[in-house]
C-alpha cells in the first residue's frame, strides 16, 4: 500500500487489507489487526485520488497509533493483540494457530461493534487526521486532501449518523487539520491522478 511504504510501520504480522462495504452510509472504520472498512457511500463522496487516500490514511493512522487497542479494553482481545505482537518473532505462548484465530473472529466483532457505536475518543481522531496528513506527504499525496474531503463531508453529513456518529464535526477536523497542513510542503501533482482516479471510480 502506497501510503504504508514510506510510514514508522510499512509492515504489520497480517498486513494492511483495504474492503468495501457496499452501503450507502458515509463512513470508514478499522480494527487493530489492519483491516480497514470503507462503505461505497464515503467513496462516492470523494472528488478526487487525494481526498479519497485521506480517508485511507486516517484509518491507517488509527492502526500505527493504535488506537484500537486504547479503546478496546477486552482481555480476552488484549491477549490476541499480545500474541499477535509476539508472533512476528516467533514468541507465541500459549495458544496455537486455531485458538487465536478463534480469539480474533471473537474480538473483531467486538472492535467493530464498539468503534461504530462509540468511535475513538476525538483527541485520537485529531491525532489520527495529524497523522494521516504525515503520511499523505510521505507517499507523494497532497496532504490537504483531506481537508478537501472533510469539506464535502462538512456539506453532506447528517448529525448523528456514519461519520457524525463516530467522528467530531468536519468542522472541527479541518479546524484542527488546517494547523498542521502548512508543515508538509509538499508539490501538489494531483491533477496528474484525476483521470486515473476518474476511471477507477466509474
Amino acid at each position: 500500500m502506497a501510503i504504508t511504504i514510506n510510514s514508522p510501520r510499512p509492515g504489520i504480522f497480517n498486513g494492511y487489507h483495504v474492503a468495501l462495504l457496499d452501503s450507502d452510509e458515509i463512513n470508514a472504520f478499522a480494527t487493530s489487526g489492519g483491516h480497514i472498512f470503507i462503505t461505497r457511500g464515503l467513496i462516492n463522496a470523494a472528488k478526487t485520488e487525494d481526498a479519497l487516500a485521506g480517508v485511507i490514511a486516517h484509518e491507517v493512522a488509527h492502526i500505527q497509533l493504535k488506537h484500537g487497542v486504547k479503546a478496546i479494553r477486552s482481555s480476552r482481545i488484549t491477549q490476541a493483540l499480545l500474541v499477535t505482537g509476539t508472533a512476528a518473532t516467533g514468541a507465541v505462548s500459549g495458544m496455537d494457530v486455531n485458538q487465536l484465530t478463534e480469539v480474533f473472529n471473537e474480538s473483531v466483532g467486538e472492535i467493530v461493534q464498539t468503534l461504530v457505536n462509540s468511535g475513538y475518543s476525538q483527541t485520537q481522531e485529531f491525532e489520527a487526521d495529524n497523522t494521516a496528513m504525515a503520511l499523505m506527504a510521505s507517499a507523494g499525496y497532497n496532504p490537504s486532501g483531506l481537508i478537501d474531503m472533510l469539506k464535502s463531508l462538512s456539506s453532506i453529513q447528517t448529525a448523528g449518523a456514519g461519520f457524525g456518529k463516530t467522528h467530531p464535526t468536519p468542522a472541527r477536523r479541518i479546524t484542527n487539520a488546517e494547523r498542521t497542513v502548512q508543515k508538509h510542503n509538499v508539490t501538489d501533482n494531483s491533477a496528474s491522478r484525476s483521470v486515473r482516479f476518474t476511471t477507477a471510480i466509474r
